[in-house]
């Protein structure tokens, strides 16, 4: 196994890790983040040209960029703090006056998950 220690400062993980997995395929053996550097393991035969262009694509990774999964977890986030507010503004524990206050917030978590679990079916859909 050999050691490549490159300085970065940002880092999304996920995203580089997949980047790297494309580009180096059986090669890459793992990544991790210590402090302000990117530590890439790879297998004894990776060739010179292989470690430069792991150092190249390092140097130009962008932290910003999401992959699917991370832009989908997200999306899925978004979607449920959508359905939270909107059960805030259409439900009124008014409706439930009558009632007592341990039925109240039933209420409220029941209709709450519910949303959130039409949600997350359309987000598999």
């Amino acid at each position: 196994m050999q050691v490549l220690i490159i300085p970065r400062d940002q880092v999304n993980l996920d995203a580089l890790t997949a980047t790297l997995r494309d580009s180096l395929r059986s090669d890459l053996i793992g990544v991790s983040v210590r402090s302000g550097v990117i530590v890439v393991f790879v297998t004894d035969t990776t060739s010179e040209s292989a470690k430069a262009t792991v150092r190249q694509l390092v140097q130009a990774h962008d932290a910003q960029v999401l992959t699917p999964e991370q832009a989908s977890r997200i999306a899925t986030r978004q979607q449920l703090q959508a359905a939270r507010a909107n059960y805030e503004g259409r439900v009124r524990l008014s409706d439930f006056a009558q009632s007592d206050a341990d039925v109240q917030t039933l209420a409220g978590v029941v209709y709450r998950l519910a949303l959130e679990v039409r949600v997350l079916r359309d987000a598999i859909d």
